[in-house]
């Protein structure tokens, strides 16, 4: 396994967390990519913060609603689904990283 693999496993765990720990379960991606600075897994690119949400999607772990803000830039915001919850609490699902014990 690669680094840059380990490190979307791991920034994929940290934005399901994010959402988990969110009260509306939803957050945009400029967010996301705040709040994984904030947490030591930053990334300038919000390309890639995009290309974690699109793999998350894409096994159910939460929606995409993908609109343009008043600039036209791509504004996604993610939704936690019930799947993705079950893994923000710590189910084991391939690609992300579990969360550490409490």
């Amino acid at each position: 396994m690669t680094i840059a693999t380990r490190l979307a496993e791991d920034r994929r765990g940290v934005i399901l967390a994010l959402l988990h720990a969110d009260a509306s379960y939803r957050l945009g991606d400029e967010a996301l990519r705040v709040g994984l600075s904030h947490l030591g897994r930053g990334t300038h690119r919000i390309t890639v913060i995009q290309a974690d949400l699109a793999w998350l999607e894409e096994h159910r772990l939460v929606r995409v609603e993908r609109d343009h803000g008043v600039d036209g830039s791509p504004v996604w915001v993610a939704v936690l689904t019930r799947d993705g919850r079950a893994v923000a609490e710590g189910a084991p699902h391939p690609g992300v990283t579990r969360p550490d014990p409490a």
